[in-house]
């Protein structure tokens, strides 16, 4: 994503890369990737061991900022534990691996092998940073400790490698190391946990919830350092949230987590801009408006599953789902991949399986992806429409036909959040005219002037009356 330049190394006496150093670790080309395959995580219980983690597939690329998003008890943090092999009893991980460039499966690591990867290549920001700091020890030395325990020699570089840190990251480094945490605010305990998840030089970094109980102006203060440790470090990223606003502001690929798996996952705009998963949207839909209308704003109906209600088989999302289908009881969804997403939703399979057998048919007519209960004609949770740049009204088409054909020339994509589909009884048609309901019962997206104006918004999905 970044253009970086690679740096030689620096070595203590003893072989190892200095922990001054900024390029990329001797023996490592370039940030690591990540491969996260098949990762199912239990935890016993007097019910047995049940699965806070199931059958979870997820590639960090090298070089990228990966976002996973979710309700709180989803899974995520467990999932970030997993990349450094820490998840402490009861749990335990029960199947699948994780693969690192330079590490190989963590999961297989154990003893020093372990502890060495843990902060020299994984570092990792604790989603309270107040639980990571010692109260009896100044922050200088809990970072002496860090680095005797990984075995560097050079203490006095890394003490001023943690203090150039601190600097950039606009604290007085001298000040902060000689203070204890309940000394520092709360920011100022976030960015120390940054500073020592970094210090060793590691290249795969951990955030889990960097942001949560920080004030609007810290946040973005946290936000923006981020970015540019990621890049200036060459790092590979992984940042733990439930703020979409976060992800969208720093993340390039999303994951979207529920009931221990990952439901959705693609590049940050796709996800985000084009929601496919009914959770998704209702992530979205459930954000707060600062203009127009704040009603439109409505939370999901019922609770997030609990370690002990996670549906065994079937889909985990289909008690709160409104294009909930018989198949969705007993089957686990099929990951349905379009372009660089991935969906699990038997809905959306079956849309997308529909849709490709009439494009080999080769009929050249739109899906109407009937999904069982969704009303509204819509089922990725979008609208896509087409701007003509001329022309005058707002384009409209139901659940059961494709975007009319703009007129004019100059077209052009808009796609629309799932905010801006709508249920209509009147609808101005793209001519201008007054168009009435379906009388079959279809639900009709409307294109809001401005944004796809004079063109169709694909409906797709109905309900008969």
């Amino acid at each position: 994503m970044f253009a970086r330049t690679q740096k030689k190394v620096p070595v203590t006496p003893g072989g190892r890369p200095s922990p001054g150093a900024t390029g990329v670790d001797a023996g490592r080309d370039g940030p690591p990737g990540v491969r996260v395959g098949g990762l199912s995580v239990v935890y016993r219980t007097g019910a047995g061991e049940l699965p806070a983690v199931r059958g979870v597939d997820l590639e960090l690329l090298p070089g990228t900022i990966t976002g996973v998003v979710g309700e709180s008890g989803s899974g995520k943090s467990t999932l970030a534990l997993s990349l450094l092999n820490a998840v402490q009893p009861p749990g335990r991980i029960s199947s699948g691996g994780v693969e690192i460039d330079g590490l190989g499966d963590v999961t297989a690591l154990r003893g020093d092998a372990l502890r060495s990867a843990r902060g020299r290549h994984i570092g990792y920001v604790f989603q309270a940073a107040q639980n990571s700091l010692n109260p009896l020890k100044t922050v200088g030395k809990q970072l002496l400790d860090l680095g005797r325990s990984h075995g560097i020699e050079d203490l006095r570089a890394l003490v001023a490698d943690a203090r150039d840190l601190l600097g950039r990251m606009g604290m007085d480094g001298a000040r902060v190391l000689d203070s204890h945490q309940h000394e520092l605010s709360g920011g100022m305990r976030q960015r120390v946990g940054i500073m020592l998840a970094l210090v060793l030089n590691a290249h795969l970094v951990v955030l889990d919830e960097p942001t949560t109980a920080l004030d609007m102006i810290t946040q973005a203060t946290i936000l923006r350092i981020i970015r540019e440790v990621h890049e200036e470090r060459g790092l590979t990223t992984l940042v733990i949230t439930h703020d979409l606003g976060v992800v969208a502001e720093v993340a390039d690929r999303l994951a979207v987590m529920y009931g221990g798996r990952v439901v959705e996952q693609g590049p940050t705009a796709e996800v985000l801009g084009a929601p496919r998963h009914p959770y998704t949207q209702g992530l979205i839909r459930a954000i707060p408006r600062l203009v127009g209308d704040i009603g439109e704003a409505r939370a999901l109906p019922g609770r997030p599953p609990t370690l002990g209600t996670v549906p065994a088989t079937g889909c985990v999302f289909r008690e709160r789902c409104e294009w909930r289908m018989d198949v969705c009881e007993t089957e686990e969804p099929p990951a349905v991949t379009r372009g660089a997403s991935v969906v699990a939703c038997h809905a959306v399979a079956a849309r997308d399986a529909e849709t490709d057998a009439r494009a080999d048919a080769g009929t050249g007519r739109p899906v109407n992806g009937s999904v069982n209960g969704s009303v509204n004609g819509v089922v990725n949770g979008s609208a896509k429409g087409t701007d003509a740049g001329s022309g005058a009204g707002t384009g409209v088409t139901d659940g059961r036909s494709a975007a009319r054909a703009a007129e004019g020339s100059g077209c052009r994509s808009a796609v629309l959040d799932v905010t801006d589909v709508t249920d209509v009884t009147d609808v101005t048609d793209d001519t201008g005219s007054a168009g009435p309901a379906s009388s079959m019962g279809y639900g009709r997206a409307a294109v809001p002037a401005g944004a796809g104006r004079n063109g169709g918004a694909y409906g797709n999905g109905e309900e008969k009356a």
